[in-house]
């Protein structure tokens, strides 16, 4: 029988009435707990895995769109990231990646430099002319410095040279996804119905009352407020809470 995990979809007011923090941090840690989600509502699932011998959840984590001409290269990443937990579009020439990246909603897009029709560049500018901020990540086996430059100045987020190992391409991806969306600031007070969340002051309040929070509490509770209703795998929630290691 596959092994199962569970996935929680916890409102944040419940995670602070029955102290859920102690028992959640504590079983990241220990990594009984694979993914965690704050929604609206809060309910408890079964999952099955379909990865033989690894109890991994298979869950949405982030939608991407792969724009890259090379096909086997274009199946490949949307394998690799597939098994991560995300959901993996492609599109093998910069016209049709650039109308899907603009008429539809994605976490992540990886672009490819040499493209047909357009390039990667123009794909970047123009979808930053059009206001969409979505994090880009740019693959190119242009790997000099002004390319690099000529890159991010256009508008991309990162930057990956070819060729690339997949073990940094992923952690590329995880860099992006912990990344606040580019219209709060450091000084936004998050807000989740009675609950607000100070990232100066470094306090919670719900109701108007202090709520006191351990500084790994206040991190995953920072985490999850601040991107409402998307997936976090453990890995993530390590990545930002325990920067990578439990031993912290």
């Amino acid at each position: 029988m596959a092994p199962t995990t569970i996935q929680l979809m916890i409102p944040i007011a419940f995670l602070l009435r029955v102290k859920l923090f102690r028992v959640l941090l504590g079983s990241l840690e220990a990594g009984d707990w694979i993914n965690v989600r704050l929604p609206l509502g809060f309910s408890k699932e079964l999952y099955s895995t379909h990865r033989a011998g690894v109890g991994l959840l298979q869950t949405i984590m982030m939608r991407i769109l792969i724009v890259e001409d090379e096909e086997h290269l274009a199946d490949l990443l949307a394998e690799v990231l597939g098994r991560e937990g995300h959901v993996a579009n492609t599109a093998s020439d910069g016209r049709s990646g650039l109308t899907r990246a603009l008429s539809e909603d994605f976490d992540l897009l990886v672009v490819d430099w040499m493209l047909p029709d357009l390039d990667g560049v123009q794909i970047i500018k123009r979808l930053r002319a059009a206001d969409v901020r979505v994090p880009i990540l740019m693959l190119t086996a242009r790997a000099q410095v002004e390319d690099r430059v000529e890159g991010l100045d256009a508008g991309a987020d990162d930057y990956l040279p070819k060729p690339f190992a997949f073990p940094e391409l992923l952690a590329r991806v995880r860099a992006l996804a912990r990344r606040p969306p580019e219209n709060e600031s450091e000084g936004t007070i998050l807000t989740a119905g009675d609950i607000a969340l100070d990232p100066i002051r470094h306090e919670v309040r719900r109701a108007g009352e202090r709520v006191d929070l351990t500084a790994k509490e206040f991190a995953l509770l920072a985490t999850l407020m601040q991107r409402p209703g998307q997936v976090f795998t453990r890995s993530v929630l390590l990545d930002t809470v325990w920067g990578g290691t439990t031993g912290a």
